[in-house]
């Protein structure tokens, strides 16, 4: 209901406030503890804005053509690549990146994994941001990572469970982006009326 009528006022605004409620819902499920506890306390304490950085420009939306990736070093994974389309990534104090962690030339559906990356971590960059033809205050920019180094409990849920992980979250946003599109279809009504 809070989606839809938001959606109604503005949908760059539902956007931005809808995704990190959705996407912090998916940290606490996949972190494992002590970092769940952590993360838990930390939105206790003020509003988090998360991202989500999956998108590549030459793989698009074919997901297992990602080119961007984790390397284990010991307890830390060293983090290279660039992604694409990542909503509220200026506002985001953490991003959830789909990043490759197994073999560079394969297509398994057991490739990937997802990482919780602070965004204040050195050797990450928020680009420029995409100027868009609608949702403009949805800020959509490129997230690069050069070298970026992480500790292993930062990643969300198992390694390789990343595409998995994707297809079981998008079922679950569905309910949101449809109730925003009630939203916005009311919206349209009530302006031709």
């Amino acid at each position: 209901v809070v989606a839809e009528e938001l959606a109604y006022g503005c949908p760059a605004i539902a956007s931005l406030i809808m995704l990190p409620v959705f996407l912090n819902r998916l940290v606490l499920r996949y972190l494992e503890e002590p970092m769940r506890t952590t993360f838990r306390e930390r939105m206790l304490a003020g509003p988090v804005v998360t991202s989500f950085a999956a998108s590549e420009r030459v793989a698009g939306s074919d997901l297992l053509g990602v080119e961007a990736a984790a390397r284990r070093d010991g307890q830390t994974y060293r983090l290279n690549g660039r992604k694409e389309y990542s909503s509220n990534l200026r506002h985001a104090e953490f991003v959830i990146v789909v990043l490759r962690t197994g073999d560079p030339e394969s297509r398994s559906t057991e490739a990937l994994s997802w990482f919780l990356v602070p965004t204040d971590t050195p050797g990450v960059t928020v680009g420029e941001r995409w100027k868009t033809l609608g949702l403009r205050a949805m800020d959509l920019s490129p997230l690069e990572l050069h070298d970026a180094v992480i500790e292993d409990n930062l990643r969300l849920g198992a390694e390789g469970r990343g595409l998995a992980m994707m297809i079981g979250s998008l079922s679950q946003s569905r309910t949101g982006i449809a109730a925003m599109a009630v939203g916005i279809a009311r919206s349209a009504r009530a302006e031709v009326l």
